[in-house]
């Protein structure tokens, strides 16, 4: 199968978007070979990216041989296929955001959860300090209503500290994630919306790290369609795109179509003397 090849070893961002879109102007193929290695970036230059380059391939397959995180693994969604490498690995989708007091990087889900974890830690406060009044001879609703005044008063100045602006911007983040994944997926490998809609939505809001590392199984086992080797093999020299990739250096894009192959090693070999 003859197809064009694109290796991305960078951040997700408007340079690698530029970059991409003036690259594969000279696409030559109805097939894209997308090598990806990133640890992520802005799921808005991710979303583009993919369907950009959607609207010039028929078929995109995403081959990756370390780790395409964060909106890496959001460009995988974009794909009709997946290979991961042993060892290799997606991400979560849950976005990254500044900390309304310090700027430090957070998880968006990191507000929503701490919110929903005082919610819960209250209750259970409140609970035993019901029970324990009851014990001491109050009555219900006596003991209700002091259970709860003192369950009040410790959490009180906890959820003061949680911006109800700041909380409902991580809700929509979340949605914002699962959204743009859900559609990249029925452009692609999944054609069912509520399928694709569950795969993104799991993604986007069910880990408890950022730096999850979701690897073969657990891709397969979430719906994604994960190639085996010997599959791409049929498609692409996979040794010798593995050492094209290797040799590539960090913060590059390297874009070789179909009809110009056998410059590939003198591509590569560019980028690093121009470093």
């Amino acid at each position: 199968m003859k197809n064009d090849l694109l290796i991305v070893k960078a951040g997700v961002d408007s340079k690698m978007f530029s970059e991409i879109r003036r690259q594969t102007i000279s696409h030559s193929s109805e097939t894209l070979v997308m090598v990806v290695g990133t640890l992520g970036g802005s799921p808005m230059h991710a979303y583009r990216t993919m369907v950009f380059l959607r609207s010039i391939y028929k078929k995109i397959f995403f081959v990756v041989f370390d780790e395409a995180m964060s909106a890496g693994t959001l460009m995988a969604l974009g794909s009709d296929s997946i290979y991961l490498e042993n060892g290799a690995c997606l991400g979560p989708l849950d976005l990254q955001i500044s900390h309304p007091t310090d700027d430090s990087i957070i998880s968006t889900l990191d507000v929503r959860d701490t919110a929903s974890a005082t919610v819960q830690q209250a209750s259970v406060v409140m609970l035993q300090l019901y029970n324990k009044n009851r014990k001491e001879g109050l009555s219900k609703s006596i003991a209700m209503n002091a259970a709860i005044r003192m369950a009040s008063d410790l959490f009180k100045p906890i959820m003061d500290k949680i911006d109800p602006f700041h909380l409902h911007e991580s809700y929509r983040n979340a949605e914002l994630s699962a959204s743009y994944g859900a559609t990249l997926l029925l452009g692609g490998m999944i054609k069912n919306r509520f399928e694709a809609a569950q795969i993104s939505t799991h993604l986007a809001n069910d880990y408890f790290d950022h730096g999850y590392a979701i690897i073969k199984e657990e891709a397969k086992g979430l719906g994604l369609k994960i190639m085996e080797q010997q599959e791409l093999s049929n498609i692409i020299d996979l040794d010798k795109i593995k050492s094209l990739y290797d040799q590539v250096p960090l913060e590059n894009v390297i874009f070789v179509p179909t009809d110009n192959r056998k410059s590939e090693e003198s591509q590569v070999k560019n980028k690093k003397e121009n470093r």
